[in-house]
């Protein structure tokens, strides 16, 4: 509801102005259209383009709604309205007003004033000593009414009554009454005398009719509708200048740690005294609000959390190394800091108390406020936080198609709005201040400061060159564009306009919850589609005529511009390479677009010609097409063809193509789950065959090979001595608490144990740690099959690939490898240990399915192959046999000497006999051990060949 303007002079301390700006700028709607800007439109009718870069101006604009609208048209709000020149008020009680109450009292005494106020007499002043028929109003300041005009002559009851309802008909409220409302003689022979003394007539003879305005009013103890100073308009989310004191009104959901907080820390970690250290794999968090003595407990075990009181202080934290995952803040903890490892951060959870949520659970923020006008803005304002660093525009900065153009208007230097026919006013375009910016024509440009308020811009006339220096509060500008340049004007960052200046376009930097979710979908739609196309035979003709992808009646310019045309029809996108020449069968328009389907403004005209004048078909692209589309005569549809290259087929081709015989279909593992333990040979970074497999069969895998790990915890006797360090740190077969033991008695037992040309660590680092603790069977396979993880298990299928390390051990006879120990569970031997494993795998979860993968070689080690395949006999276990059809043995392969000096073999020739051809072995893995050494990538193929076949008899 807007209060309407009085004319001349100012009215109640500038009450109106006051009241229309606030209540005004409440925004009342929010929309997103397709070209990504957030429309807002305020309750004075105004409509806001903003892009979604511009957040700090949105959040502005959202906290100023939250400012005012938290009154609402029911129910009064808790914003007070206060005379900026009387302090106190701001201190007093009872000074709130609903936003309707407000509008409809000034509404009200503004809608009795007369029309007809003109011509004022400045030098006739009528004074007034104010009394209220309320004591408790007491008199501060005089009013002064201003005398306005003398409308003839009329009697002082028509003086009184004009003078009545102008100004105390109820005005405000019980703000301030003028005089009794009575109509009786005494009040009338008050006003009477005043009236006199300034020759404004008097006594009983007709006097002259008198209007009055209010100029100045100022009451004590009383509002005079002036927003509370605290206008949140001066909040910069920039500077971080918000605190938890004043967000109080902001509560998280159950989950407490922003992934996208553009607050957190990458390649850092924070101790828990507070001290951040530099490490590429970690990140810290955001701060996070807590409570004081109260436990908190994240999903993942083994992180610093940093405590810090309301000053921002260190006062301790969490150790790296404690008994449970939860910790509780100490006394005096205002906020906290978490070491995150950036492989977890996108599953990490941070919930108060000692339960973990059974399903992860993202950040939220809820509102809790009186406005749902607030509420929502507010929700959006924080949406685009995270949205609006990744949005980027192009090189053109002025969108013509922007729904925040205003047609037929003028914008001048001092950035004031005149209906103009001819001429548009550009939308909010954002810009940065005291920067160069060019336009393709000289006109008037108007500035704005970062919350859209008017400052002084360019004038058309600047001078012989078009561009211009935004200000050093210059947020945004509006140009003045010619009606007959706004589908080609252009603005651009710099004094130099490109030669060819591209159309207007937003991009995405994609690391958003939802982008990411999108940029995966569109990544497994792009790798399906690429493996789809593989199995494909594609026609050349690249044009297709299903009405289901073409638009009838519509032709398209090479600029990108849409006309109706009933003899046309245009094509759908027809994916091209930047570049390249294609060839139609008619020279139809092509217009070009970019990998974003944004038009680039250029293509290929219908009148093309060779360098001869004659006509041409072909056309080339640009560097930036990635599509294009054809405007097709709708005669020619049945036989238009455009094909790549610059010769077309002899007869026509349809668009579309065959399956190749390769094709197949088999859906049976998508979503199933693997999990793999064994050595170095079986790991990602020394092959991948058994990622590569489980890719290409749908599979999720867990890998948790391990270099240099083995099975069994000992030598057959029970001792180590000589052995490698590794072998001991990460025998599977140890439970964890002889883990635990281990790692307490490292330096002054088991260290001077160890063989130190195989590596022996001094003392063991937070990390090594770590890993030992993995290594066990309790840590790195039951929890997946006692529900401990439900993000992944239970394994639909858990591979052992273990042997080759266990060999390593002295002492073994053949036998040991042949049959079990006495003990049929004796861990100080591969077999008895791989018993051990089984049986308390099998105790957790009785229908765990298991299978084995055999060494690929059985000349050069024979009795680990034998040792395998004894235990998946014994347990009726599925086994890969590798050993039997990678082709690995010792047998010479001829004309293979040459290859010894070769990068791939020459680093492995150490006690090696180079003079003579390689062993199949040694030629197809250069280490002779791993299938990553192979650079060409083959053995890992080759491996993953058979993996993959094997899986999908196991796997189900």
């Amino acid at each position: 509801m807007q209060i309407q303007d009085l004319e001349d002079g100012e009215f109640l301390n500038n009450a109106r102005e006051k009241i229309n700006d606030a209540f005004g700028e409440i925004p009342v709607l929010y929309n997103i259209d397709a070209a990504g800007n957030l429309l807002v439109t305020k309750h004075s009718g105004e409509t806001l383009i903003v892009p979604f870069k511009n957040y700090f101006a949105l959040l502005t604009t959202v906290f100023n709604s939250v400012s005012v609208g938290l009154a609402t048209p029911l129910v009064a709000g808790k914003v007070l309205l206060v005379d900026d020149d009387i302090p106190d008020q701001a201190e007093s009680s009872g000074r709130v007003l609903s936003a309707a109450q407000v509008i409809a009292r000034i509404d009200e005494a503004t809608a009795t004033l007369p029309p007809n106020i003109n011509n004022p007499a400045e030098d006739q002043t009528l004074v007034l000593h104010y009394n209220t028929l309320k004591a408790k109003y007491e008199l501060v300041n005089k009013g002064i009414l201003t005398l306005l005009t003398a409308l003839g002559n009329t009697d002082k009851n028509t003086v009184l009554n004009n003078l009545f309802t102008a100004a105390t008909n109820d005005l405000l409220g019980s703000w301030f009454t003028l005089l009794a409302r009575q109509a009786n003689d005494t009040a009338i022979g008050i006003l009477c005398q005043k009236l006199t003394l300034l020759g404004c007539g008097g006594g009983t003879s007709p006097g002259t009719t008198a209007l009055l305005k209010v100029k100045e009013i100022r009451c004590f103890q009383e509002p005079i509708l002036t927003i509370l100073k605290e206008a949140i308009q001066n909040y910069h989310l920039a500077n971080q200048a918000i605190s938890f004191d004043k967000t109080n009104f902001l509560t998280p959901g159950i989950q407490l740690f922003d992934k996208n907080s553009i607050h957190n820390t990458p390649q850092k970690y924070i101790t828990d005294e507070g001290i951040e250290v530099g490490d590429a794999n970690l990140i810290i968090s955001h701060p996070v609000p807590v409570k004081e003595l109260t436990p908190y407990t994240p999903n993942v075990d083994g992180q610093y959390v940093a405590f810090f009181n309301k000053a921002g202080q260190s006062t301790g934290g969490a150790a790296l190394v404690r008994d449970r995952a939860t910790f509780v803040t100490t006394a005096g903890t205002d906020h906290i800091k978490v070491s995150i490892p950036l492989s977890e951060v996108y599953r990490f959870m941070l919930v108060e108390g000692e339960v973990l949520p059974d399903l992860y659970t993202p950040f939220v923020l809820d509102f809790q406020g009186e406005s749902q006008q607030g509420r929502d803005a507010l929700a959006q304002g924080y949406r685009l936080d995270s949205l609006a660093p990744r949005l980027t525009t192009g090189q053109q900065l002025f969108n013509y198609l922007d729904l925040g153009n205003q047609p037929n208007s003028l914008i001048d230097e001092g950035s004031t709005i005149t209906d103009y026919a001819g001429y548009t006013v550009s939308h909010f375009i954002p810009v940065t201040p005291n920067t160069v910016y060019v336009t393709t024509d000289s006109q008037y440009v108007g500035f704005f400061s970062v919350n859209r308020k008017p400052r002084r811009g360019v004038r058309y006339d600047r001078g012989p060159s078009s561009a211009f220096t935004t200000g050093p509060d210059t947020y945004f500008v509006r140009l003045a564009i010619p009606n007959s340049l706004l589908a080609t004007y252009g603005l651009v960052k710099g004094s130099v306009l490109p030669a060819n200046l591209l159309p207007y376009k937003l991009s995405l930097n994609v690391t958003t919850p939802q982008g990411d979710a999108a940029q995966q979908s569109a990544n497994a739609a792009l790798s399906a589609s690429n493996a789809l196309s593989q199995l494909i035979v594609v026609s050349q003709q690249l044009f297709n005529n299903d009405p289901l992808v073409t638009t009838p009646n519509t032709f398209e310019y090479v600029n990108g511009t849409p006309e109706a045309n009933g003899g046309y029809t245009l094509s759908g996108l027809i994916p091209a390479k930047p570049l390249t020449w294609y060839s139609p069968t008619f020279r139809a328009f092509a217009s070009y677009y970019d990998a974003n389907q944004q038009k680039l403004g250029v293509g290929a005209n219908y009148d093309r010609v060779d360098g001869m004048g004659n006509p041409q078909l072909p056309f080339k692209t640009t560097a930036e097409t990635a599509f294009f589309k054809c405007s097709v005569p709708t005669s020619l549809l049945a036989t238009f063809m455009v094909v790549e290259g610059l010769v077309l087929p002899t007869i026509y081709q349809a668009f579309g193509g065959t399956t190749s015989k390769y094709l197949r279909v088999d859906t049976n593992q998508i979503g199933k789950k693997a999990l793999v333990t064994g050595t170095s040979i079986a790991t990602l970074i020394q092959g991948g065959q058994y990622e590569a497999a489980c890719k290409n069969l749908g599979i999720y895998v867990m890998n948790f090979s391990e270099g240099g790990s083995c099975v069994r915890i000992s030598r057959k006797d029970g001792t180590f001595d000589g052995n490698s360090y590794i072998s001991k740190a990460l025998c599977m077969a140890a439970t964890s608490a002889e883990k635990e033991e281990f790692i307490a008695n490292y330096e002054s037992f088991y260290k001077p144990k160890f063989n130190p040309a195989f590596g022996v660590p001094d003392t063991l680092s937070d990390t090594e740690k770590a890993k030992i603790r993995s290594s066990s069977y309790e840590t790195k396979i039951i929890p997946y099959y006692d529900s401990a993880n439900p993000l992944f298990g239970p394994p639909d299928l858990l591979i052992f690939d273990h042997g080759f390390n266990d060999n390593t051990f002295p002492n073994d006879t053949d036998l040991d490898w042949e049959q079990a120990p006495a003990d049929p569970f004796d861990r100080r031997c591969f077999i008895g240990a791989m018993n051990y494993v089984i049986r308390e795998i099998q105790k957790k979860y009785p229908r765990a399915k298991m299978a084995f993968v055999s060494h690929y070689e059985h000349e050069l080690y024979p009795r680990v192959v034998k040792a395998q395949q004894f235990l998946a006999t014994r347990y009726n276990f599925p086994i890969l046999r590798l050993d039997q059809v990678m082709g690995y043995s010792q047998q010479k392969v001829p004309n293979t000497q040459q290859y010894w000096v070769q990068s791939d073999w020459s680093p492995y020739t150490a006690g090696k006999d180079t003079s003579v051809d390689m062993s199949a072995l040694q030629f197809a893995l250069p280490d002779n051990l791993h299938f990553g050494s192979d650079s060409t990538g083959f053995a890992v193929r080759k491996a993953t060949g058979f993996l993959e076949p094997f899986l999908k008899t196991t796997v189900f």
